[in-house]
């Protein structure tokens, strides 16, 4: 069975609460305020958006002892002429994080993170683009501050209309992959989190608005396994891109297939001790999977064949409490339990109906 009136509780169940997501709203507008009104940072910043889970509205709700990550990219008009080490042009940022975050960031690989006590933001900073596209990429932060309210996954709609707009008032404009320092590489490497962004409102929309929650279902299913700790996150999202078929009409549907197809597309890859290349979305070179090692992937496939096979049992069960306790299996105790039972068995709503919000978006 597909379940879903059980999925629409579930998905309830592991999103953010309201008071994560006012925290996570809350931080990324205070550092975005905050950086606006640096004397010396402010003109050397171009536009602030957020990226990542959280942007692309697949986060789910951290663990008790882990923060909500939000993703913030500043774009700089910082030249990798004048900072060949990337590392030196993060730094640059040090004062301003001494006195507004004082002991509670730190340099990482390809980011500062900030602990907020509520909220772990990390701030990517981009080298400076070219003049055309920082005319666009001002104009798009004006466009994104007006959504800040709707991260579910209107405001990835709206954004991606407005890049089409984009394109039509100028042809010849292409949306280019921007430059984030690598510290650990010491150099600067080319990331798009707009293209991202902009490939999941298609994917979403191709799925009839199911991809997004199949991905946030998959997490929690991932997080629940007692596997090495890569990969997760977006690469796990990636994956499930690559795997999840259009067209699907349901959350139960569209895991079973995505666990299905990620088994036989995946399988040969770990048996033969290897990885697959999965070209990042904008950024064709850059292999998602490159940094997974080949026994961390063939036991995370191995753990993709065993819930398929559950899946597909869920699905296929024609007996309520049958299917509801495989659903069970795969998603843990946020998954809600069977309120009746039998052949062809259906349990009552857990609320009022309420009409779709896939029609809401362009």
């Amino acid at each position: 069975m597909e379940a879903n009136g059980y999925f629409t509780d579930f998905l309830s169940n592991i999103r953010l609460d309201d008071d994560i997501r006012r925290a996570c709203r809350d931080a990324h507008r205070d550092i975005r305020r905050l950086l606006a009104a640096d004397e010396r940072l402010a003109p050397a910043i171009v536009a602030t958006f957020l990226q990542g889970s959280y942007r692309r509205s697949t986060i789910v709700r951290p663990e008790e002892s882990q923060l909500a990550d939000v993703d913030v990219i500043v774009v700089t008009r910082l030249d990798e002429a004048d900072y060949p080490v990337p590392e030196s042009a993060m730094r640059e940022f040090l004062p301003f994080l001494d006195e507004h975050y004082s002991g509670c960031h730190q340099l990482q690989g390809r980011s500062i993170g900030i602990d907020t006590g509520r909220v772990s933001l990390d701030l990517v900073i981009t080298s400076a683009p070219s003049e055309a596209e920082a005319e666009i990429l001002a104009e798009a932060d004006k466009q994104m501050a007006l959504e800040e309210d709707e991260y579910e996954a209107d405001g990835i709609f709206r954004f991606k209309a407005y890049l089409s707009e984009a394109r039509k008032a100028k042809p010849a404009w292409q949306l280019e992959p921007l430059r984030i320092p690598d510290r650990d590489a010491a150099c600067w490497k080319p990331t798009h989190p707009l293209a991202q962004i902009e490939w999941t409102a298609d994917k979403n929309r191709a799925c009839n608005d199911y991809f997004l929650k199949v991905v946030r279902a998959l997490k929690w299913w991932r997080r629940r396994q007692d596997l090495p700790k890569h990969p997760k996150g977006y690469p796990l999202e990636h994956m499930v891109g690559a795997v999840c078929p259009d067209g699907i009409d349901s959350v139960g549907l569209g895991v079973t297939l995505a666990l299905e197809a990620a088994s036989e597309r995946f399988a040969p890859f770990a048996s033969g001790g290897t990885v697959p290349f999965l070209a990042d979305h904008g950024v064709a070179e850059h292999n998602v999977l490159g940094r997974i090692s080949a026994a961390d992937f063939a036991a995370f496939v191995e753990a993709v064949q065993a819930a398929a096979q559950t899946a597909r049992s869920a699905l296929d069960s024609q007996d309520l409490v049958e299917s509801v306790g495989l659903w069970r299996q795969l998603f843990g105790e946020e998954f809600p339990e069977a309120k009746g039972g039998g052949p062809g068995g259906f349990a009552a709503p857990s609320g009022p109906a309420s009409p779709s919000r896939g029609g809401r978006f362009a």
